[in-house]
């Protein structure tokens, strides 16, 4: 409050009171983010715990590992074993079993009576019914097949008898569907009895199969003293 002097001079009076205070004004622009401060002792302590122990886990996992390489190569060296124990076992045993393998079979044409057999228009495997032996059974008097029933070296023979003149009289011995060793004779007028034989040593596998073929336009003649024969046994195993 300003007062005038007697003087006419303006003299300042004492302050008034205080009046009531204002509305509060808007928040002002937030300041920026201050650097990060250095960790702290106590941080650096944890950071070192924390690596020592992630080091250490590192280790432990590289030591399994080499563990389990060091297993998988111990297991595989008893694998390694253990099948050729097994393949040993194996070749024993069938050595074994081989070297007990007894193998004979003597046949001929006819079981009962007598007469020809052929000819036919195709090659036609001969089927001796009469069976005189047949150790090992390898000899099937239904389908007239030797079959092997080991790997070995065998021996085969055979015999085919011509009656009558001007006829072609013939068989031939075949390994498989190869043709090994046969006997051919034409008996001309006047030569009614003809015998051919043959023979052969064979190397067979087992399930190989030898036979006996008649040809195509030949015949032969059996009866019951056994004239048209096949035979054959086993000689060692391999």
């Amino acid at each position: 409050i300003e007062l005038l002097s007697s003087a006419g001079e303006q003299v300042q009076g004492p302050p008034g009171k205080m009046g009531p205070a204002g509305p509060i004004g808007s928040d002002g622009p937030k300041g920026e983010r201050g650097d990060p401060g250095a960790p702290g002792l106590e941080d650096l302590k944890n950071m070192e715990a924390r690596l020592n122990a992630t080091e250490k886990l590192v280790e432990e996992l590289k030591q399994q590992n080499t563990d389990l390489v060091d297993e998988l190569q111990v297991l595989r060296s008893m694998e390694a074993r253990l099948n050729s124990t097994e393949d040993q076992v194996k070749k024993l045993q069938n050595s074994g079993n081989e070297g007990n393998t007894k193998v004979a079979f003597s046949v001929s044409l006819y079981k009962y009576g007598k007469g020809f057999t052929g000819p036919f228009d195709t090659d036609t495997i001969v089927v001796f019914k009469r069976v005189l032996t047949n150790f090992g059974d390898a000899y099937n008097p239904l389908t007239g097949r030797f079959t092997a029933p080991v790997d070995g070296v065998y021996y085969f023979s055979f015999t085919a008898f011509g009656f009558g003149s001007s006829i072609l009289m013939g068989t031939a011995l075949y390994k498989n569907e190869e043709l090994v060793v046969s006997v051919y004779e034409y008996q001309s007028a006047g030569d009614d009895h003809e015998y051919g034989s043959n023979s052969a040593v064979l190397q067979l596998k087992a399930n190989d199969t030898a036979y006996i073929y008649l040809p195509q336009g030949r015949k032969v003649y059996d009866d019951d003293v056994g004239r048209t024969t096949f035979a054959g046994y086993l000689l060692w195993t391999l």
